[in-house]
């Protein structure tokens, strides 16, 4: 079994269920998906809450942001 590293709190888990963040190419747990991370309104991707951007879009990634206001 493939085993990967949470990004967020260095808890090794199986690869199969983990959360892939695309953006950072990083694993999280669903323990800080859950409590560190919010997806954005627009393309989906998990991002943390600490660099999420509230709009009247929603929520959305720094490349989201820059495409609509950038």
């Amino acid at each position: 079994m493939e085993t990967v590293i949470c990004e967020s709190c260095g808890k090794e888990l199986p690869k199969s269920e983990a959360c892939y963040c695309e953006s950072g190419d990083y694993y999280i747990c669903p323990e800080c998906r859950e409590n560190e991370f919010v997806e954005c309104d627009r393309c989906g991707d998990l991002i943390p809450y600490d660099e999420a951007n509230n709009t009247h879009y929603g929520t959305l990634c720094e490349c989201c942001y820059d495409d609509l206001f950038g």
